[in-house]
């Protein structure tokens, strides 16, 4: 988790190691350098003690030191200035990186995070090591000094004693500073094994340790391999590297421009950025420690001096108050305060720092242009190696140990003899009276308190520092906590501050930290913050108190204090504390404080100049926003890692970052979404700058959306429609249901037509592939044949978005390769040859909308196409040039968008593994096929408009344009009877030929043998009739035709028009036919009764005038003719209905099946003429039933087969007229007395029975609502007729009478009457008048009946029959007499005729009904019993008494 690599114990005693100074002569020097390395260099991977040491305490203790390391340093060695040790601190960020990453589960989130800090690691092992000694703490003052001198020196001795001699020189104020002033000197001869004597050697050392005594000296054997000699351990790795590489290399591959190059650029490194003003008293020889001083120190060789004294110097002239003491003011490198001290570095010093030896080895400066990897310890030995651990093994035991202990002794001894003594009247006042609270109000300024070197309280700090570095935390303990109690005292905040903060970090070091002493380290960090305003040591404090915090598990603890030491004077060290205090919230899963704290720390990554790092903040936060529904944050997220990502050059993860930012869910405003574009488009350009010579592929752009599941292809030719002719709708992309049933139904139907047979397996042709219709097959491109894709391009941003070389992206597989357009195609290249793309230039897309493009290939060779998406270039818009551009705003960027299509989920299909559970989709792939016909259909206007029952005639044009000749046109619609090609089966009006057939044929020129070729026309004319019911209707055709070529595939293809009417009133029939009782000497008679209504509205400005032009009726059976009251040039306005009477004969001879009566005036009849329409293929038609999509072919078929039967039972044929009525008629529409338009039309009226009523068209039937019922109100009303039950009446009447065989018996026969209509007779005379009655019987059965006639009132009691006359009133007597026969028997033949003599006696004049006592009954052959017949008529006589 983020882990660093040293433990806090361990951070905390390398960060306090005991200060080591080294200095050494040029001869000692270059001996060193022989391994390119200098002396201090040379020890540092030896400075760790392996073994333990032991030293006791005052109280005779013994004290274990374990993992002692020592810091080495050139005693000339000087922080770096300020800017140079920020570049330095850049440098060992960015100079950092952690590739291992492990991941952690929050919940259902993975997080991603570094094994390790490296960078954090390295930025803090820089900060502390940047840092000056100050005076307010001596854990970074010199303990002890290496004094290396060569046996090459021309007196070794001497040199020691100079040098020595310079240790007791010493400036007040300036470096290096010494822990005490009897600091440890130790002594060290370094002898080169090949060159020195070594007998030189033995005897300097020798005088040396008599000296300065035997452990305090040691000689160092070096050098011992011979130049040019290989070793054996030459392949292990450098142990110098990491030492040296750590502090100083410069990535050349850095973004980071500020970081300094070369040793050069860093323009010297100057001395303390301050003046230290300090009181200096000579001290005890008990070695009381003294202020630091500092001057440069170089070896006695060279022409400048260092004046580094161990001695004290003369106090200065300073006036303190009572009780004050001097405390140096110490102002860090980093810290803001020193750019404006900075200039008090002196130029002398610079000057000597470059003399000297550099703190940056040059040899190991990795990017620098003249840089030569060097090989370090190259003369070394591994003997010589053993003598380097044992140097620093015998400095540690023998003589550092030893000191430390003396000098705990000595400081302990101090301490306690001046315990309890106040310094001053006025000191111990201030302790009284004065606040413990640093910051408080009237507390005195940071350097009012000035210590001496003898004083306790740093005394007291002294014990505390060296018994920390070496372990010794309690006494340790105890020593800051007293000091800290004087500090507060004495209100020294600085010295408060440090002695708080070492007291919790000893009591952290030994493993008693409680809520206490953490409240020690918090407070000091606010006081270094706060009141000594001293970032420099608050950061400090901050990195060792959460080091203290995490390894005790309070990371929210640590969390707070990273946090609250982020400010803006440090945009990097804000930027690294805030990604540690990200690391702190995952221990308590606090995901989401992480994340935001991660994004926090990308942000001053960023500011930094750290773009690396701000990059992978960003990403490690956006694992927590990704899909959270924060699309803010998101896009902040995104467009930062795509900012960051373009300046790293990592263009690819760029522009996968500004692509999220354009997304549907985008909630920016416009100005910005225009931003994320002009971004977008800039790093893509630059993307494609890097890629240019790899530019086989294009770019997936994020926009515009497309939703691959709506996109619809059509195959063949668009057709436009003209001025004078409209073409064949067929489909059209915008169709919905162009997978209707009933084109399906109706191709089902062609095709049995067409092959004679019904298919075994039907499936339907596609013509529009879209995502409702069967993909599952590939379907069939025709060479040189265009294939059409309606594309929904969705622009979801709030900008517009301009598109520009639109066209679709194919690849085209032959037997050879495959060949895509991905790469621009030139007329010329071979890519053109294959597929001819049609390209749109440009289009724009309005912001938030959704757009419907068609685009079309054309196929020129033979093979397999697949269209893999769109390629086009978008660029910026317009308008959305207002913000500063980053780019050229014409630019743009080819890119592509790829159609992913997924077919619909299989049904009873599981989801497993490796189970695929949706269908295949191909309406995307297509074979192309060489050659296959093409048929173009047009259209004259149709009105669209139209009457009930109107015909129109079209003019037809069809056109081969597919590249092979077709045959076997046929066309068949829903509802068949409604269109007449005119050229059908030629009519004979002598035979009743109905038509049941719903599909025609076009027959074509008997000189083309029925073959259309490529580029034939062929015109036709079309007559269509209106529905003849009111309202919205569509008339479907669907034309079939097939290749000349049987094996050719496909093998039919198809073409589909529809016509949209809107159908409105015409006229209304109205007919009923009855048997004409006049037969005598005449054919049998029917009288037809007719009206006509006009079903128009009255307008006030429109008038339809209907004219009726003729009746024709269509019958077997009989013949119609003019009555003699039917008048001509009838005209039925709005509403008005007109009453006809026709006759109709029965037919003998072979006459035609239809008779016409005209009613136009003789001078008129042409107006038929001129509009001759084939009215006989319509009433042939009328059989053929609407298409139902619920059957099949073969059940049409018989239900064409069952109403085409003939009704063979005798009885029904008495009653049947099967005969069909046609109405023509003509409509003028007469707009403010204006004739606007003229229609023509017809009606027809199929009557089958006798007597009964039929209408046309049939009225509408409007169910009844509950609340509009007959009101009851007396007693039970089933006697009264009810509307509901009657008004269905003459519906089925048919279907009575054909169940109700008893009916047709009671009419097989008509009879009349012929006798003296009136006449006188003298009854005074002669009481009875005897009148001869002749009866006349007509039998109109084909078969031979039995008549029974019976007079009532002679033979039989029968009650004479209550009949009643509308002709006479008072009603006609029935009082009369038959005589002669009362009943009489006859049998007559199949529809002939017989005649009856009957006798009627009257009584008394008056009117008689000589009807009124005849009583008919009827034996049919094979039925035992008369049925009595019901013929009602009325035959009356008039008789006068003649005497009156």
């Amino acid at each position: 988790m983020a882990q660093c690599k040293l433990t806090p114990r361990e951070f905390i005693s390398n960060t306090f190691s005991p200060q080591i100074a080294a200095v050494c002569t040029s001869a000692a020097d270059a001996t060193c350098q022989k391994n390119n390395l200098s002396f201090v260099e040379l020890l540092q991977p030896f400075c760790k003690l392996n073994t333990e040491g032991h030293f006791k305490d005052p109280q005779g203790n013994i004290i274990t030191v374990r993992n002692l390391r020592l810091s080495i340093q050139d005693v000339n060695a000087h922080p770096p200035e300020s800017s140079i040790a920020r570049k330095m601190l850049n440098e060992a960020v960015s100079s950092a990186m952690c590739e291992r990453t492990t991941v952690i589960r929050i919940g259902t989130v993975d997080l991603d995070i570094p094994l390790s800090v490296p960078w954090f690691e390295a930025w803090r092992e820089m900060f502390l090591s940047v840092q000056f000694p100050s005076d307010h703490e001596f854990t970074r003052h010199f303990l002890a000094c290496m004094i290396i001198v060569s046996t090459a020196d021309d007196n070794p001795l001497d040199k020691v004693q100079v040098m020595g001699s310079q240790l007791h020189q010493s400036i007040p104020g300036k470096l290096p500073k010494w822990f005490n002033n009897n600091a440890l000197r130790y002594y060290i001869l370094i002898h080169d094994a090949l060159l020195d004597d070594k007998i030189k050697a033995e005897t300097v050392f020798t005088e040396m340790k008599n000296i300065y005594g035997a452990n305090n000296c040691f000689l160092l054997q070096m050098n011992s391999r011979p130049p040019g000699q290989i070793d054996d351990n030459s392949h292990l790795p450098d142990p110098w590297s990491q030492f040296l590489i750590k502090r100083t290399e410069l990535s050349s591959g850095s973004e980071q421009n500020s970081s300094p190059r070369t040793p050069a650029d860093t323009g010297g490194v100057s001395a303390m950025p301050n003046e230290v003003t300090t009181e200096s008293e000579k001290s005890s020889q008990a070695g009381t420690p003294v202020v630091p001083q500092n001057n440069t120190l170089v070896s006695p060789d060279v022409a400048d001096t260092i004046s580094l004294s161990s001695e004290m110097s003369e106090p200065s002239n300073v006036q303190l108050e009572v009780g004050q003491e001097a405390v140096s003011v110490t102002i860090h490198p980093l810290s803001p305060e020193n750019d404006k001290l900075h200039n008090i570095s002196s130029t002398t010093n610079i000057k000597a720092h470059i003399a000297t030896n550099s703190p940056i080895n040059a040899n190991v400066w990795a990017d620098s242009p003249n840089y030569i990897a060097a090989q370090h310890g190259a003369r070394l030995s591994t003997q010589d190696l053993e003598r380097l651990r044992s140097l620093i093994t015998e400095f540690c035991l023998k003589s550092l140990l030893p000191y430390v202990e003396k000098q705990i002794g000595l400081l302990n001894d101090v301490i306690s003899n001046k315990k309890g003594v106040s310094r001053s009247l006025f000191s111990a006042t201030r302790r009284l009276f004065g606040t413990n609270k640093p910051g408080a109000p009237g507390s005195a300024p940071l350097n009012a308190v000035i210590y001496t070197a003898e004083s306790s309280e740093l005394q007291l700090r002294r014990l505390g520092d060296l018994c920390f570095i070496f372990g010794h935390y309690s006494l340790a303990y105890q020593a800051y906590h007293s000091a800290k109690r004087d500090f507060a005292g004495d209100q020294a905040w600085l010295y408060y501050a440090g002695a708080l903060e070492m007291a919790g970090l000893s009591a952290f070091m030994q493993g008693e930290m409680n809520r206490k002493t953490i409240e020690y380290m918090d407070d000091a960090i606010l006081t270094y913050s706060n009141s000594c305003k001293m970032p420099q040591f608050a950061t400090r404090a901050t990195l060792l108190s959460a080091e203290c915090l995490k390894g005790r598990g309070l990371y929210g603890e640590a969390a707070k204090q990273l946090i609250r030491m982020t400010s803006e004077d440090s945009d990097l060290r804000s930027a690294l504390l805030l990604e540690q205090a990200a690391y702190c919230f995952i221990g308590p899963k606090m995901m989401r404080k992480y994340a935001f704290h991660a994004v926090l720390a990308g942000h001053r990554f960023s500011k930094a100049g750290q773009r690396k790092h701000s990059l992978r903040c960003y990403q490690q936060a956006y694992q927590v926003y990704n899909n959270r529904g924060w699309s803010l944050a998101e896009d902040h997220i995104h467009f930062t890692i795509g900012r960051q990502a373009a300046s790293l050059k990592q263009v690819q993860e760029s522009v996968k970052a500004f692509e999220k930012l354009l997304n549907a869910n985008s909630k920016q405003p416009a100005p910005q979404q225009a931003a994320f574009l002009r971004e977008f488009l800039h790093i893509h350009n630059l993307l494609l700058q890097e890629d240019a010579t790899n530019n086989q592929e294009l770019p997936v752009l994020p926009l515009p959306l497309i939703d691959s599941n709506n996109v619809k292809v059509l195959y063949g030719h668009l057709c436009e429609s003209t001025e004078d002719s409209i073409s064949a709708s067929h489909v059209s992309l915008d169709d919905e249901d162009t997978d209707d049933v009933r084109w399906s139904k109706m191709e089902e139907i062609l095709i049995t037509e067409a092959q004679g047979t019904q298919p075994m397996i039907f499936k339907p042709s596609i013509i529009l592939y879209s995502s409702i219709s069967n993909n599952t097959v590939k379907p069939n491109a025709v060479l040189n044949e265009p294939v059409h894709f309606s594309i929904e391009l969705h622009n979801p941003l709030h900008i517009s978005l301009p598109l520009s070389n639109v066209t679709l992206l194919w690849s085209f597989t032959s037997v050879n390769n495959t060949i895509t357009n991905e790469i621009s195609v030139l007329e010329t290249s071979p890519e053109s040859e294959l597929v001819d793309t049609q390209v749109i230039d440009s289009i724009m897309l309005h912001p938030v909308c959704k757009r419907r493009i068609v685009l079309s290939l054309t196929p020129k060779q033979v093979g397999q196409v697949k269209v893999l998406g769109l390629k086009y270039n978008m660029s910026n818009p317009v308008h959305a040039t207002l913000d500063p551009p980053v780019m050229n705003p014409t630019i743009f960027v080819a890119g592509k968008r790829l159609f992913e299509i997924k077919g619909p989920k299989l049904k009873n299909v599981k989801e497993k593994p490796g189970i695929q559970i949706y269908a295949v989709d191909y309406r995307l792939e297509m074979n192309v096929i060489k050659k296959a016909p093409y048929i173009q259909i047009h259209f004259s206007k149709l009105s669209s408009e139209m009457f009930c029952g109107e015909i129109q005639k079209v003019e037809v044009t069809l056109k081969n344009i597919g590249n092979a000749p077709l045959t076997n046109i046929y066309v068949t619609s829903v509802n068949a009877k409604l269109f007449s090609l005119g050229n059908e089966d030629t009519l004979d009006e002598h035979s009743l030929k109905k038509s049941n057939k719903a599909v025609t044929k076009i027959l074509l020129p008997s000189d083309k043998n029925n073959i259309l070729n490529v580029g034939d026309v062929h015109k036709m004319p079309l007559w269509i009739q209106a529905p003849h019911k009111k309202g919205s209707h569509r008339l479907d055709l669907l034309f079939y035709y097939e290749n000349v070529d049987s094996e050719s595939i496909p093998r039919h293809r198809l073409c589909r028009h529809t016509w949209h009417l809107e159908v409105l009133d015409s006229i209304q029939i109205r007919a009923t036919a009855s048997r004409s009782a006049v037969f005598k000497d005449t054919l049998p008679t029917l009288n037809m009764k007719m009206s006509v209504k006009n079903m128009n509205q009255i307008h006030d400005t429109i008038t339809n005038e209907i004219s009726i032009l003729a009746v024709s009726c269509q019958s077997d059976t009989w013949s119609i003719f003019r009555s003699s009251v039917l008048p001509s040039n009838i005209i039925v306005h709005p509403q008005e209905i007109f009453h006809l009477l026709f006759k109709l004969q029965k037919k003998f001879d072979n006459t035609a099946i239809f008779s016409n009566v005209s009613l136009i005036e003789d001078n008129k009849s042409d107006e038929i003429s001129e509009v001759a329409y084939p009215f006989m293929n319509f009433v042939q038609k009328r059989y053929i039933l609407p298409l139902d999509i619920h059957e099949n072919a073969a059940d049409m078929q018989l239900q064409l087969q069952e109403i085409n039967q003939k009704d063979n039972d005798p009885l029904l044929n008495t009653m049947m007229m099967n005969s069909a009525l046609i109405v023509r008629w003509k409509n003028k529409i007469i707009e403010n007395g204006c004739v606007v338009r003229q229609a023509i039309g017809q009606h027809h009226i199929d009557m089958k029975y006798l007597n009964q009523v039929y209408k046309y068209p049939k009225e509408m039937q409007v169910e009844q609502s509950e609340y509009c019922g007959r009101l009851k109100i007396f007693g039970p009303d089933r006697n009264i007729p009810d509307l509901s039950t009657t008004h269905n009446k003459e519906q089925f009447v048919g279907i009575d009478l054909q169940t109700n065989a008893t009916m047709f018996c009671k009419n097989v026969i008509t009879f009349s009457l012929s006798h003296l209509r009136q006449g006188e007779h003298n009854f005074r005379e002669n009481r009875l008048c005897i009148i001869p009655v002749t009866m006349y019987i007509q039998n109109h059965l084909q078969s031979k009946i039995d008549v029974r006639i019976n007079t009532v009132g002679t033979s039989s009691d029968t009650q004479l029959p209550s009949i009643k006359t509308q002709l006479y009133s008072p009603h006609a007597s029935t009082n009369f007499r038959y005589i002669c026969h009362s009943a009489i028997n006859c049998c007559i033949e199949s529809l002939a005729q017989n005649t009856i003599k009957l006798q009627a006696i009257l009584s008394a004049p008056g009117t008689y009904n000589l009807a009124a006592r005849i009583e008919v009954s009827v034996k049919i052959v094979n039925n035992r019993e008369f049925i009595p017949q019901e013929w009602n008529m009325e035959s009356i006589c008039i008789m006068k008494n003649a005497a009156v």
